[in-house]
C-alpha cells in the first residue's frame, strides 16, 4: 500500500470556494464570525496603522488569547503603540464575563467586548478599544477594492489518511485605508490621521501545530498596495513553503497567484535576543506571464520583540517547551521592480512586517 504523503494546499480552485460557501467576489459576511467559540477553533480581527506623526498603532480583538484553541474563552483586546521615537507600549484587556460582555455577528464584522467594538462592512470600520492607559477611537475607510480572487484564503492541512483536515484562513478585509480618529494616552487626547490595514484570521487548529514560522508584510509602494509573505510548515508537513501575494492598484488585483511566487532568505543571522534565525533580506520573485516583479524587503530595526512562551495558556506552554516561540515586528525598506504592459517601474518605501516563529530554528 502506498504511504500517505502529508498534504498542504491552497484553496485556489472553484470547488474550494464552493466548499466554504464563498464566491470569488468578497462579501460582507466573510468578515463576520466564521467559527464556533469552542476548544477546536480560534479567531481574531486585526488592525494596524502608520500615523502621519510617524507612530504605529496595532489593535487586535478576539474571543480568546492568542492562537490556543484549548484556551478558555476570555475575550481579549491588545493595543500596541509605538511612538515616533520607537518606544513601544503593549497593553492587554481581558474580559472574563464573556457570556455577558462578548458578542460577534455572523453577518458582518461586529465584535463587541463590553464597551469596546470593532464594526465594519468592508467599506468603513469603526473601532473603539480601551486598555489601562490607552484609548483609541478609530475610523478606517477602505481605499481599495478586492475584486475577483483566485484564492479563497484557506490553507488546508492533512497529516495522514485518517486525520481530520485542518485549516488556517485569512481574509484581507481592508488592504489599504484612510485612518482618522483620536488616541488618548495617559489621559492626554489628540486627533490622529494616517493610513491603515485590517484583516481577519481563523482556523480549526492552533497555528503552532501547523507552522514552523512565517513572514508577513504589507506596504504601500508607489501607486500600489502589496501584501505578501511566506508561511513555512512544521517538519510533520515537510517544511513546505507556502508564499502568498496580493498586489493591487486602487481598482484591480494585479497579482494574486501564490504558485507564481518564490521567496529567498538572504543575509540570515541568529537574532541576539530571540535566538531565532532572522533574514535581514527577503527576496520575492513573481511571474505569471501577464505581470512580473521582484521585491526586496531589507530589515533595518526591530519594533516589537516578544516571547510567546510566558504569555501562553498552560496547554500551549507545555506544547511549546523547548521551541522558544517568539514574535518579531520589524521596520525596513521595500524595493519593487515591476514589469507590466511593456513598461518597467521602480518604487521604494518603508515597510513594517512580522516574523512569527513558533518552532525550532530552521535554515532555509
Amino acid at each position: 500500500m502506498k504511504s500517505f504523503e502529508p498534504k498542504v494546499y491552497s484553496g485556489n480552485k472553484i470547488q474550494h470556494f464552493e466548499k466554504e460557501g464563498m464566491k470569488q467576489i468578497p462579501e460582507m459576511w466573510e468578515d463576520g464570525q466564521r467559527v464556533p467559540i469552542d476548544k477546536e477553533h480560534f479567531e481574531w480581527w486585526y488592525f494596524d496603522a502608520e500615523l502621519d506623526d510617524g507612530s504605529v498603532l496595532v489593535i487586535i480583538f478576539g474571543p480568546k488569547p492568542y492562537f490556543d484553541t484549548h484556551s478558555p474563552t476570555t475575550p481579549l483586546i491588545i493595543i500596541d503603540y509605538t511612538d515616533p521615537k520607537g518606544t513601544t507600549t503593549r497593553e492587554f484587556c481581558l474580559e472574563k464575563k464573556w457570556k455577558k460582555n462578548y458578542s460577534s455577528s455572523k453577518e458582518q464584522c461586529e465584535v463587541r467586548i463590553k464597551d469596546n467594538y470593532f464594526i465594519g462592512d468592508l467599506k468603513t470600520y469603526e473601532i473603539k478599544a480601551a486598555t489601562k492607559t490607552i484609548v483609541a477611537e478609530i475610523k478606517l475607510e477602505n481605499l481599495t477594492q478586492l475584486g475577483k480572487r483566485t484564492d479563497n484564503g484557506f490553507l488546508y492541512f492533512q497529516k495522514n489518511a485518517t486525520e481530520k483536515e485542518k485549516y488556517f484562513a485569512w481574509f484581507p478585509s481592508v488592504p489599504f485605508g484612510k485612518v482618522s480618529g483620536s488616541l488618548t494616552i495617559n489621559g492626554k487626547k489628540r486627533q490622529i490621521t494616517g493610513h491603515g490595514y485590517h484583516d481577519h484570521n481563523w482556523g480549526n487548529a492552533d497555528p503552532s501545530s501547523l507552522f514552523n514560522h512565517w513572514y508577513w508584510a504589507r506596504t504601500r509602494i508607489g501607486d500600489y498596495i502589496l501584501l505578501t509573505g511566506n508561511l513555512v510548515t512544521k517538519k510533520e508537513y515537510n517544511f513546505k513553503q507556502k508564499p502568498f501575494v496580493l498586489l493591487l492598484d486602487k481598482k484591480n488585483i494585479l497579482a494574486s497567484d501564490p504558485e507564481k511566487l518564490t521567496v529567498s532568505y538572504k543575509q540570515t543571522e541568529k537574532h541576539p535576543k530571540s535566538k531565532k534565525m532572522v533574514s535581514n533580506l527577503l527576496a520575492f520573485n513573481y511571474d505569471d506571464e501577464r505581470i512580473k516583479f521582484t521585491l526586496n524587503l531589507q530589515r533595518n530595526k526591530d519594533l516589537v520583540l516578544q516571547s510567546l512562551l510566558l504569555g501562553n495558556s498552560p496547554h500551549l506552554f507545555l506544547k511549546q517547551i523547548g521551541k522558544n516561540p517568539w514574535y518579531h515586528r520589524f521596520v525596513g525598506k521595500a524595493e519593487l521592480v515591476l514589469e507590466k504592459d511593456g513598461k518597467k517601474e521602480h518604487c521604494d518605501s518603508t515597510v513594517i512586517y512580522e516574523l512569527m516563529y513558533f518552532g525550532k530554528n530552521f535554515r532555509m
